[in-house]
């Protein structure tokens, strides 16, 4: 995991909003502040993994699965 991951942390990433449909997210949804948050969330979540030096790839899936998941029943309609 580390090998696939640690080209990404070197990159600046692409922080520009992708074009979202409003109608397919929940009345009053900031699109700019959900996408912050993912965005976040997951930068958070790869320097956690980073730090433990305890990569399981399985995990890591299940654990990305599940907060897609989640992010899913909070933010879509």
């Amino acid at each position: 995991v580390r090998k696939r991951v640690e080209p990404y942390m070197t990159m600046s990433g692409n922080r520009t909003m992708p074009a979202l449909n409003p109608a397919d997210y929940r009345d009053g949804v900031d699109l700019n502040m959900m996408y912050r948050h993912i965005w976040l969330a997951s930068e958070g979540y790869i320097w956690q993994i980073m730090r433990s030096r305890k990569a399981d790839a399985e995990q890591v899936v299940k654990d990305c699965k599940e907060m897609t998941d989640f992010w899913k029943s909070v933010f879509l309609k």
